[in-house]
């Protein structure tokens, strides 16, 4: 799928493509999972499986599957094999030697390339590959895992609050589509707020995925331009466009934290509580302290965009006790969600616990 959206590219906005990619070989896993487990499928997964699956099946190794119909569409595009081609070419540049290490050796093995492969190598066998089978060679088990992992906990937090309210607000949404594959009923809205340029590409990829893979949600779904620092601009927008500031209301705030200094959060903090009224709740993901002890070249995804970090925290729960969302506060590390999601068996760390999820009400 080509599209005319060049500047989803660069800046913060790229790293929701690699959100997508990952998320699409994670689905591929869990239909992969369904037929072996059922032999067949649902009737809602057949769309997905007839039009993508029986197409490209590349799946990502991961312990833990989840569902994300549209993560294809927004993965499968030309500006997401540039994005991945910018990396390697950071790579080669800061890191020359990097794919002479072990770790990448592998990794190689693991997805079937030579051991001794170069950085221009690799460069040219992307440029033959479609965009998923040329994220698949980039993602690294470990960052599968933990959007494996990141990913179930807040579908299934969101689905254990669907009935508990009807306003749900996701801040820095980027190519989110919760609010059209979680089952909301049409007594709820769902609003997204973050750059125009991830909106522009998102929603010209939306209008044609739509008619191919239907939509399970009912919810009014709203799109917010604009920038949540520096300004009350997306406060005013948000009310103009119907969100009732008396009415409890569930925030989620998932790779955004990260690209916020600290200062900036407790402003935004203090943004979200000022139209939050009683029984209300926060969820947030957040880096761990302990982020910068990794490798610079531990994924090929996440080091393009480690330089763009402005924040992190061992106290997650601080941001939201300054705010006022004092009630039940609970933070899971990946370590903790591992051990919801998966048996004593298997919770051999398949990642490490570098970010947390907390949620408290108010």
């Amino acid at each position: 799928m080509k599209t005319n959206k060049t500047t989803i590219i660069s800046g913060v906005p790229r790293t929701s493509i690699m959100v997508a990619a990952v998320r699409t070989l994670i689905t591929n896993f869990f239909i992969k999972e369904q037929l072996e487990k059922e032999q067949r499928l649902e009737a809602h997964l057949l769309p997905y499986y007839e039009n993508i699956y029986k197409k490209e099946n590349v799946v990502a190794k991961t312990k833990l599957s989840v569902y994300d119909p549209y993560a294809f569409f927004f993965s499968s595009t030309e500006e997401s094999k540039t994005i991945i081609l910018n990396s390697l070419d950071k790579i080669a540049e800061s890191c020359p030697k990097v794919f002479e290490t072990q770790m990448f050796k592998d990794h190689f093995s693991d997805c079937g390339l030579p051991e001794d492969l170069t950085v221009d190598g690799m460069i040219n066998i992307i440029k033959d590959s479609s965009p998923l089978k040329a994220w698949s060679l980039v993602s690294f088990n470990n960052f599968n895992n933990h959007m494996a992992l990141r990913t179930k906990f807040i579908d299934d937090y969101v689905l254990s609050n669907i009935d508990k309210y009807q306003q749900f607000v996701i801040l820095g949404a980027g190519l989110d589509t919760r609010a059209l594959r979680m089952p909301f009923s049409n007594s709820t809205t769902v609003w997204e707020i973050d750059f125009p340029e991830t909106f522009e590409y998102k929603e010209t990829i939306l209008k044609e995925a739509v008619k191919i893979i239907p939509p399970i949600s009912q919810a009014r779904n709203i799109h917010i331009s604009g920038n949540l620092i520096g300004n009350n601009e997306w406060i005013t927008k948000l009310e103009e466009s119907g969100f009732n500031k008396n009415k409890p209301t569930l925030w989620i705030l998932e790779g955004l934290l990260m690209y916020i200094s600290n200062e900036d959060i407790e402003i935004l903090m203090n943004q979200i509580s000022s139209i939050s009224p009683t029984d209300s709740t926060l969820l947030i993901q957040t880096l761990s302290g302990d982020y910068k002890d990794r490798s610079k070249a531990q994924t090929l995804l996440s080091s393009s965009v480690r330089d763009s970090f402005k924040s992190s925290s061992n106290n997650p729960e601080q941001y939201l006790i300054k705010c006022g969302f004092t009630k039940e506060i609970k933070t899971f590390d990946e370590h903790d969600i591992e051990k919801l999601y998966l048996s004593p068996q298997s919770t051999d760390v398949v990642c490490k616990a570098f970010s947390q999820l907390t949620n408290g009400y108010k």
